[in-house]
């Protein structure tokens, strides 16, 4: 009997609050591509080479907020860009050179292996 007054009420939580439990569900799916899809490119990046990038852009959006990158790098003829988080915006301006590695099977997955790493281009 107890059982069936919980069902009941989580029902009518269900059809008074159907935005809400969508929006949930939405965000829930949201997240769940991420970590699938992290979890996919640490894969690719099992097999890898490394190569410069060039610093295109650093930002923070604000005060507390993720610091972003965004780099850019050639294989093959071929350019690619990618953006990741870090503090990188404290000492790399645009033009500066990262060490990065990217994916064999896939040339565009790509991660910031030294940031320390400085070649100036002119």
């Amino acid at each position: 009997m107890k059982r069936n007054r919980i069902m009941e009420k989580f029902i009518n939580f269900l059809k008074k609050d159907v935005i809400y439990v969508f929006l949930l569900f939405l965000l829930f799916l949201y997240y769940l591509y991420r970590i699938l899809d992290n979890i996919q490119d640490q894969k690719l990046l099992k097999h890898s080479k490394e190569i410069v990038a060039i610093v295109v852009k650093t930002y923070q959006s604000g005060y507390k907020s993720s610091a972003y990158s965004k780099f850019k790098y050639t294989v093959s003829e071929k350019e690619y860009e990618f953006s990741q988080t870090g503090g990188y915006y404290k000492y790399l301006k645009p033009g500066d050179t990262v060490l990065i590695e990217y994916a064999i099977k896939d040339n565009s997955v790509a991660r910031v292996v030294n940031s320390r790493y400085m070649q100036k281009f002119n």
